[in-house]
C-alpha cells in the first residue's frame, strides 16, 4: 500500500514480487551469490564468517577487465581484514562491514572509507547516496561498477522527523518509520533520482 517511485518502476517493468519464499530470502546469501556469481541453489558454509578467499568475486572480474569497482553500503560478508571489500576485488569503499546499522549519526558503529574508520555526521541513507552520486561523477569518463547496497529498510528502525513528516496519514508508528526509512532512499529532491 505504499507507492513509491521505484517499486512501480519495477512492477511495469516486471520485476514485481509478490512472494517472499525463493532462495535468496535470506540476505546474506544472496549478497554472496550477486558478489559470487552463483546458482540460486547452491548452499553456503555458514562456519565460514566471510566470501571464501579463493572465490573469485564479480568485482575482481570487473577489475580485472579495466573497470574501477567500488562498494557504497552494506557489506556483511566478514569482518577480518582478508574479508574487506578493498580485499574482494573493490577499489574503493564507503560503507559499513555488518548486516545492521544504526542510521541516525551520534549513533552509529563503525563506518569505514576504505580500510578506515570515519565518524560519519548525514543519516545513513542520505551519506550512501552522497557517496554513490560521487563514485559515479568520479568515474563516469571510463568504465565502472559501483555496487550500492542500501540498508534501508533494514532494523534498527530509525527515521529522521523530515522522512516521518512525509506520512501525517499514517498512525501506526512503525509503519510510519518504515515508510519514512523507504521515503529516504527515493528522496526527488536530492541525488536518489540521479542514482
Amino acid at each position: 500500500d505504499l507507492r513509491t517511485q521505484m517499486n512501480r518502476r519495477a512492477a511495469l517493468g516486471g520485476a514485481a514480487q509478490a512472494r517472499v519464499d525463493d532462495p535468496l530470502a535470506d540476505a546474506q546469501d544472496g549478497r554472496r551469490l550477486l558478489l559470487q556469481g552463483g546458482d540460486c541453489a547452491e548452499s553456503f558454509d555458514h562456519s565460514i564468517v566471510g566470501l571464501p578467499v579463493g572465490q573469485v568475486t564479480l568485482a575482481d572480474r570487473m577489475r580485472s577487465l579495466g573497470y574501477a569497482t567500488g562498494l557504497v553500503g552494506k557489506w556483511n560478508n566478514g569482518f577480518d581484514p582478508q574479508f574487506f571489500p578493498l580485499q574482494r576485488g573493490f577499489n574503493e569503499f564507503f560503507g559499513f562491514l555488518a548486516g545492521a546499522h544504526d542510521y541516525l549519526p551520534g549513533k552509529q558503529n563503525p563506518v569505514y572509507r576504505g580500510t578506515q574508520e570515519i565518524v560519519e555526521s548525514e543519516y545513513l541513507t542520505d551519506a550512501l547516496a552522497r557517496e554513490a552520486v560521487d563514485f559515479i561523477e568520479r568515474r563516469k569518463t571510463g568504465p565502472f561498477f559501483l555496487h550500492l547496497a542500501f540498508n534501508a529498510i533494514h532494523t534498527p528502525m530509525q527515521a529522521t522527523p523530515e522522512y516521518r513528516a512525509r506520512f501525517p496519514n499514517i498512525t501506526d508508528p512503525l509503519r510510519k518509520e518504515m515508510a519514512a526509512m523507504l521515503s529516504a532512499i527515493e528522496r526527488p529532491d536530492r541525488q536518489r533520482t540521479r542514482l
